[in-house]
């Protein structure tokens, strides 16, 4: 039997460093059901004060901020199933169905970020949230075109909103006029 070199050196590294639950420890898995569950979930919150921006989760929580610190450096793009999820259970279906054309728009990293992680994990997750409710994902029509430093490493709200002041734009704007 053969097994492709991913496979083996996965298997490897899963008996040097077995998986566990980042909120409970059980082995063999990064997000078990018990701590999946307990995940403090946020049905339909909205703040208009961020033009209409809605969340499924706080990142206060730590196990929240442990998911996607990990995911994001970590690499883990196996947390982009049980986040999606998270993602998909928090919208409200009154929502979607209320609307008439929505797309969804992730978050664009920069080129330099992204050859450094190989993923962006605000797409993958956008990809299965848009595959879940059958919408449009457009990842064309958002740029980064400066590069900043992590957003993380910034304490201050108001130095960490300067220092995105201008980071994107849009190209193609006719693909999203009069859409959500």
């Amino acid at each position: 039997m053969k097994f492709p070199a991913t496979e083996v050196g996965n298997f490897i590294f899963d008996l040097l460093f077995p998986k566990k639950c980042f909120g409970c420890g059980q082995i063999n898995t990064y997000l078990c059901p018990e701590c999946f569950t307990g995940l403090r979930m946020e049905q339909s919150k909205v703040a208009s004060a961020l033009n209409n921006l809605a969340w499924a989760v706080h990142y206060s929580d730590p196990l929240v901020k442990k998911l996607i610190k990990s995911l994001k450096y970590r690499y883990l793009k196996e947390l982009v199933e049980p986040l999606s999820v998270v993602l998909i259970d928090s919208i409200p279906p009154r929502w979607i169905a209320s609307l008439d054309e929505i797309i969804v728009i992730p978050i664009p990293l920069h080129q330099r970020k992204l050859r450094e992680r190989g993923f962006n994990q605000a797409e993958l997750l956008a990809k299965k949230v848009a595959e879940h409710f059958s919408l449009s994902l457009n990842n064309k029509v958002l740029i980064r075109h400066k590069y900043t430093k992590s957003q993380t490493s910034i304490e201050d709200s108001k130095i960490r909103r300067r220092s995105l002041k201008n980071v994107f734009a849009l190209r193609g704007e006719n693909l999203i006029r009069d859409k959500i």
